[in-house]
């Protein structure tokens, strides 16, 4: 019940989350008859936690009943007839509380918000006899009525049975003992347990692959560092091979450039005895004058080269000297051409400026030679004919006074390997002429020896382009050479 003038309390769901006064948490009519009419009807799972506050305080009369008059809790809980009993006798005055889910067409003439359940129940021991028992049944039965109470003979108490059961008290109490909840309260410390040496199963798994990640880095890193070590010991054992290669084909340079001299001489002479002899008849004779001329051209070419290999081999270099780059690239290209007049290559000139550098011309025109040879080479093997393009370009010449040369020809698409090893200090190629494969390294070291630089790039359709970087002669290095 509650006061008559809580207009926001009517029915069992407008109870949740209200201040509650009621007897006693044992008390079947006053407590747990209301609970289990909430569970049962209302769908409340654990009508325990229904209610905002419960406040128990023993006794129906007075207490429950001045707990609402004096507004400190919003609905009471007491037993059927208690309220008629206090309003017949003037404890408090009528008609001011009303019943909160008043059962309808009810026998009883008092109201009541659940159903009824049996009051005091007499009941006989096992030290009670037969005829004990039968005398104060007896007895008990024809008492007259007291107060509205009287004794009746009951043998049903389903009703009482299903609310026990209801509310999981009782012989029933082991329901609560089922499910998660009951689970956890029986087992709760062999969950947790469980739970422990779980986390410790997880920690110790997750230290054995931190372990094993440890050594599999370890391992890594030792098997990189023997291939490291590996590659390292491939490449001294290539350069030692290239030295000695180098060093066998120095010796044999040296003993064909000593040989090759005599002959040589003597050819020269023959020649020119021959070009006096003939004086007359090589006035008349125009192509047999050009080719004593083209051969003498090319004894005083060959002497020339043999003549820098008597020269490396005795530690003296040629002198540097200013010249135009671009005479010099010309001269590399027209002895490609002559030596190769029967089948004459493509070979276009982009000269975007005019340069002076401080070089051997007689090195660098054979450099520019064996790139130009190179490069026909390799575009006329992949099928891509063979033009190749040799441009001459400033490279921020304001700033830094150089100037490229750009040798481009067509070809396979070059792996990266490849192009580092072009690249490398001591380049080192099989041969696709018949060669001994060093001219690579030579146009490196003449390169060198001369101030320029020399970068292997690769081209993306297939094909290689070679700059070679010189720096351009100051104005004094010209005016001096000019002098000289």
């Amino acid at each position: 019940m509650t006061k008559k003038d809580r207009n926001d309390i009517e029915d069992w769901k407008s109870l949740k989350g209200k201040i509650v006064a009621t007897t006693l948490p044992t008390d079947l009519g006053a407590w747990l008859a209301v609970i289990g009419e909430i569970k049962r009807e209302n769908g409340v799972e654990d009508p325990y936690k229904f209610f905002k506050e419960v406040k128990f305080l023993q006794h129906d009369t007075p207490n429950v009943l001045n707990t609402l008059l004096n507004d400190k809790a919003d609905v009471g809980f007491i037993n059927i007839c208690r309220l008629e009993e206090a309003e017949s006798v003037g404890l408090i005055p009528a008609g001011r509380f009303k019943p909160v889910g008043k059962l309808k067409n009810t026998e009883s003439a008092c109201l009541r918000s659940t159903e009824l359940f049996p009051g005091l129940t007499l009941l006989a021991t096992l030290k009670c006899t037969q005829e004990d028992a039968k005398i104060a049944a007896k007895a008990v039965l024809s008492m007259p009525e007291v107060e509205g109470y009287e004794w009746s003979n009951l043998s049903d108490f389903t009703s009482l049975d299903d609310l026990l059961k209801t509310l999981e008290i009782g012989p029933y109490s082991y329901l609560r003992d089922q499910g998660i909840r009951g689970l956890w309260k029986n087992y709760k410390n062999w969950f947790i347990s469980g739970l422990v040496l779980l986390c410790l199963l997880l920690l110790n798994e997750r230290r054995l692959q931190k372990m094993v990640e440890k050594k599999t880095k370890e391992v890594r890193d030792l098997s990189q560092e023997k291939i490291k070590l590996h590659q390292n010991l491939m490449e001294t054992r290539e350069r030692v091979n290239i030295l000695e290669h180098n060093n066998v084909v120095s010796g044999l340079s040296r003993l064909v450039a000593h040989e090759l001299k005599q002959p040589l001489t003597v050819c020269a002479n023959h020649m020119a005895v021959l070009k006096l002899r003939l004086n007359e008849l090589l006035n008349e004779d125009e192509q047999s004058a050009d080719s004593i001329e083209a051969q003498e051209n090319a004894l005083k070419r060959i002497s020339t080269i043999v003549d820098r290999v008597r020269n490396y081999a005795k530690n003296e270099a040629l002198p540097h000297g200013v010249f135009k780059l671009n005479d010099i690239v010309r001269g590399a290209v027209q002895d490609f051409q002559d030596d190769h007049a029967e089948n004459p290559a493509s070979i276009k000139l982009e000269f975007f400026t005019e340069a002076d550098v401080v070089c051997s011309d007689i090195e660098i025109r054979l450099m520019f030679l064996n790139l130009i040879k190179n490069a026909v080479t390799a575009s006329t093997q992949e099928g891509k004919g063979s033009d190749v393009v040799i441009r001459i370009e400033n490279n921020n010449i304001e700033r830094d006074p150089k100037v490229e040369v750009h040798v481009t020809n067509a070809g396979k698409i070059l792996d990266d390997s490849f192009l580092q090893l072009l690249n490398s200090s001591m380049p080192s190629l099989p041969s696709s002429s018949g060669g001994l494969g060093l001219g690579v390294s030579l146009i490196k070291s003449i390169a060198e020896n001369n101030n320029a630089a020399v970068v292997y790039k690769k081209i993306d359709t297939g094909g290689i382009k070679v700059i070679i970087t010189f720096e351009v002669a100051s104005i004094d290095e010209v005016q001096r050479n000019d002098k000289n």
